[in-house]
């Protein structure tokens, strides 16, 4: 997995640009996360190998962050997971995806949606190696709102 890591990141990152989605779910890079009850621990040890890389031979800074889609709901549902059985519960049905940002041009960071940050507190494993970030939103032309966990690995 660290080989397939390293050469997606190696090959996307130094052309990431402002506005740009780069992104890839976990199970591309390694078909044995492709179970739902995998995905938890697969996109911990994705960002774990992955945040090793922090620049490119340019010299050009990214943000590594990891994205849990979660089910969607005609109400808003709020932060309604406090352990690692209700957040695997609340799993979509798409696999956990990994992205980069220029550093400083984070979603999180240009105020166009609240993201709310996890109580570290809570008993979920995800916090011991990142901040988790909350967001709900929905458009305008949709009839749910749109949930997804973002796990932020400390920079190295």
């Amino acid at each position: 997995m660290r080989k397939n890591i390293n050469r997606w990141i190696s090959n996307h990152a130094c052309m990431v640009t402002p506005g740009q989605i780069v992104d890839i779910h976990v199970n591309e890079l390694d078909p044995s996360l492709n179970s739902q009850d995998k995905w938890i621990r697969g996109i911990q040890q994705v960002l774990a190998e992955g945040s090793m890389l922090t620049h490119c031979a340019n010299g050009a800074e990214y943000t590594l962050a990891g994205c849990i889609s979660l089910r969607s709901s005609t109400d808003r549902l709020g932060i309604n997971f406090g352990d690692e059985d209700d957040l695997f519960y609340e799993l979509d049905i798409t696999p956990p995806s990994i992205y980069l940002f220029p550093l400083g041009k984070e979603p999180w960071n240009d105020q166009s949606h609240d993201f709310v940050r996890l109580d570290p507190s809570l008993p979920l494993s995800i916090l011991s190696d990142a901040v988790a970030l909350y967001l709900e939103y929905k458009e305008s032309t949709e009839a749910e709102f749109r949930r997804s966990l973002w796990l932020v690995p400390p920079q190295r």
